[in-house]
Order: C-alpha cells, then structure tokens, then sequence
C-alpha cells in the first residue's frame, strides 16, 4: 500500500510546527516538501521510520484507506509509538 509507517493528523501551525521540530530532533528529514509547506499545510505528514523521512500526503484515497488500516495516529500516540520503540 504504502511505504510510509504512519500518517500524523497534526493541525494548525503551532501543532504541526511542533511536530515537525520534534521529528528533526529525531534526525528525520524533509523529503520532497520544504519546512514551510509542510508547517502551513493542511494534509497530514506521512513518517517513514526506516529511512527516517518525513513528507505530507495529498492523497484522500491514501489517506482514507491508511485509516481503515489503523496507521493514522495524533501526534502525541505516535510519541508514544517513538517511546516505545527506544525501550
């Protein structure tokens, strides 16, 4: 379907803002979209945990059915995901 590990629903700037900081702290990077598209978009990121990229998704087909397979998380369950992960 997709290779993308999860799709993160953060809205409004200051939320996405954060969000995005907290990813590059992480030592992802942006892949195709800049700091600010991303930032002022309005359509979710989509995280690659393996290759540590970071993009937002256009797509509601993608969107819609990355949902129904439960990979669609808020900002603070996928921290918990990251959390988890370094344990």
């Amino acid at each position: 379907m997709s290779t993308f590990d999860y799709y993160i629903t953060a809205r409004g700037v200051v939320e996405r803002g954060l969000f995005y900081n907290y990813l590059h702290e992480l030592g992802y990077k942006d892949y195709i979209y800049t700091r600010e598209e991303m930032i002022n978009s309005l359509y979710p990121f989509a995280v690659c945990i393996k290759r540590k990229e970071l993009v937002i998704i256009e797509s509601a087909m993608m969107c819609y059915l990355n949902d129904k397979a439960g990979r669609v998380k808020t900002p603070e369950e996928f921290k918990e995901i990251i959390d988890r992960m370094k344990k």
